[in-house]
């Protein structure tokens, strides 16, 4: 009988060695690595998801949250709880019950499990917890809900806006009516909220934008006022808000296209400008602030921009004070709303010292970008004619 030499087995050895590592891998990869892909409302993602013996298992806390509801783990009882202004979720980590709105359910089989210090959901669960609609389509799985709130948190509060414009903040687990909010005509698809905190006014200030039309083009933003836990003033743009001019000084900007008002960290108005009296009846947006002397807006009909004189609330129409005689006539030809350079294409750039810096586009000019200076002192005695 022949014997297998020494060096043989331990190529053997190694390589069932290897084989071995090689399944375990694989069987973890499978585990780790979905093959699907899980969407909430066909855009978000969701991130993380295990697929095991052909289920899709969900990130709890994610799951949720893009459903609009908070969670947070609560060490005492061991549980998770899920909140929104429609429902009440309690689910326990040890006994694997829930409670839904009071009412106790029987222990879950296997609709939720802790794996590597994560809670996991089914998806079909979490659809069907949340009354929302999962649809599979080869390799994706799409959990969709018409009726979920804009809901946005940071560490120092959680908000929820529902479709009939009823405003909700987080109060000991549960969900505190605070205000009503009017919203945008347009049905919105997708929507964003942000939260500043102003921590020593107990206040914030909400921005949402919303999202409609295809693909998206229509945007409008809702600007909400909280002291005290109650919404005090809210205000809709129909356009997207520039973070730049969120703010003006010390003092918060709202702005519905026809009315802009500052507002102070307390809630109050301090200054009020209807732009509708001041220049003319159009909407217009805020392109920029010059200090705390001057706005800059442009109106929404004719694309122009405007500079106001925020002490005085005297206006100038810009490009009659800085460009020449040929080019504001032929601003003034150009009748082609269809023309990306529709408008007077001025735009204010950046202010070093004493020097404004303007930016135009020129077709006198062989179709190019001009750079305008105009010292400050010269652009405040735009305003005494």
């Amino acid at each position: 009988m022949k014997t297998i030499p020494k060096f043989c087995k331990q190529l053997y050895l190694a390589l069932g060695i290897l084989l071995l590592l090689f399944n375990i891998g694989y069987l973890n990869k499978a585990d780790a690595d979905p093959v699907y892909t899980v969407s909430i409302n066909n855009s978000s993602t969701v991130n993380n998801t295990v697929l095991i013996g052909n289920v899709n298992y969900i990130p709890l806390k994610t799951g949720f949250e893009q459903l609009g509801y908070h969670v947070e783990w609560s060490q005492a009882d061991r549980s998770l709880y899920i909140i929104s202004p429609d429902k009440s979720i309690v689910v326990n980590n040890v006994t694997k019950q829930i409670k839904m709105d009071g009412k106790l359910y029987s222990a879950l089989k296997k609709e939720i499990l802790n794996k590597n210090g994560t809670t996991y959901i089914t998806a079909r669960y979490l659809s069907q917890l949340t009354d929302s609609q999962i649809k599979v389509n080869g390799k994706l799985v799409n959990i969709s809900n018409t009726n979920i709130p804009i809901f946005g948190e940071n560490a120092d509060g959680s908000f929820w806006l529902k479709n009939n414009g009823n405003f909700y903040s987080l109060k000991s687990k549960t969900p505190k009516l605070i205000g009503k909010v009017d919203l945008p005509s347009n049905n919105a698809k997708y929507s964003s909220m942000s939260i500043n905190s102003i921590k020593e006014k107990k206040s914030f200030v909400i921005t949402i934008k919303t999202f409609s039309g295809e693909p998206l083009k229509n945007v409008s933003t809702i600007k909400i006022f909280i002291k005290n836990d109650e919404v005090i003033y809210s205000m809709i743009n129909g356009s997207e808000e520039n973070l730049e001019t969120s703010k003006n000084g010390a003092n918060w900007v709202f702005n519905n296209g026809h009315l802009v008002n500052l507002i102070n960290d307390n809630g109050d108005i301090v200054k009020n400008y209807d732009l509708t009296k001041i220049i003319e009846d159009d909407f217009f947006s805020i392109d920029g602030f010059i200090g705390e002397e001057f706005m800059l807006v442009r109106s929404e009909t004719k694309k122009q921009l405007w500079a106001i004189n925020m002490k005085t609330n005297k206006s100038v129409r810009l490009y009659n004070k800085l460009l020449s005689k040929e080019e504001q006539a032929s601003i003034e030809g150009n009748t082609d709303i269809g023309d990306i350079h529709y408008g007077d294409n001025l735009h204010f750039k950046s202010r070093s010292g004493d020097t404004l810096n303007f930016n135009y586009f020129s077709y006198l000019q062989g179709a190019k970008d001009m750079n305008i200076e105009v010292k400050l002192s010269e652009f405040r005695n735009f305003f005494s004619n």
